[in-house]
């Protein structure tokens, strides 16, 4: 059994058997993003951002939206209310403290939307050895509305809990923002749930921008394989007229 390796960021390790050394990105409300960032940078690893909702449909969230382009399948279960929109409103909300301003406002743009509590499953169709995103306008300065990650070995919250990382608890309101992340040296985690379960503050939290470290493009199928096979030739004979 591999020893885990902890890393002070702010985070609690599940319990069971060790399977990984997932390190969580959530104590430093001010960098969670660079932390993250140089750990995925050392490990190699390169960094997917392509999962930002700009080319998706305002609405209800589509789970399999990004399944064929970047093997990414999603799910969320939110009992009051869900989707994706567009983020253009001037920020509003509590003043309450401890406050921070995290890693700033919230740019203007589209964005995966709950009220008050949800449950975000992420499964990647090949193990990836990161995950982070950014989420806005969070209210939690009392302790008790806490925003939770885990990773997982198996696709959809199965197989062995890798991690457990705890947003600590502060007041971002006023369209401010703050990146949660987890990372591993090798690809070994298959999906992802951040779980938000306080239902009465009627608070709106957001979601953006997903950085995926490790995550392999899924090779292309069907028709859109045959069309390559035939483009590939085809561009390699252009290239030896030209040389």
């Amino acid at each position: 059994m591999r020893s885990i390796v902890a890393l002070a960021f702010g985070f609690v390790l599940a319990t069971g058997v060790a399977q990984a050394a997932v390190t969580g990105f959530v104590g430093n409300v001010g960098g969670n993003a660079a932390d993250w960032g140089n750990y995925v940078a050392g490990t190699g690893q390169p960094v997917n951002t392509g999962i930002d909702f700009e080319s998706h449909p305002i609405g209800t969230l589509d789970g399999s939206w990004y399944q064929g382009s970047h093997g990414v399948t999603m799910n969320i279960v939110a009992p009051i209310d869900s989707g994706v929109a567009d983020y253009t409103s001037v920020p509003t909300g509590s003043t309450n403290c401890p406050c921070s301003s995290g890693e700033g406002q919230m740019p203007f743009s589209r964005i995966l939307f709950y009220r008050d509590q949800a449950t975000l499953t992420v499964s990647f169709a090949m193990p990836v050895s990161g995950f982070g995103l950014y989420v806005g306008d969070h209210y939690d300065p009392f302790g008790t509305d806490a925003v939770v990650l885990e990773a997982f070995s198996g696709a959809n919250g199965t197989g062995a809990s890798l991690g457990t990382f705890t947003l600590p608890s502060y007041n971002f309101q006023l369209g401010n923002q703050v990146f949660m992340g987890l990372a591993s040296a090798t690809r070994e985690i298959g999906s992802v749930v951040l779980t938000d379960g306080f239902a009465a503050s009627g608070d709106g939290v957001y979601l953006d921008n997903f950085q995926i470290a490790g995550l392999e493009i899924p090779e292309p199928t069907g028709i859109g394989a045959v069309l390559l096979g035939l483009a590939v030739p085809w561009l390699r004979g252009r290239r030896r007229r030209r040389g």
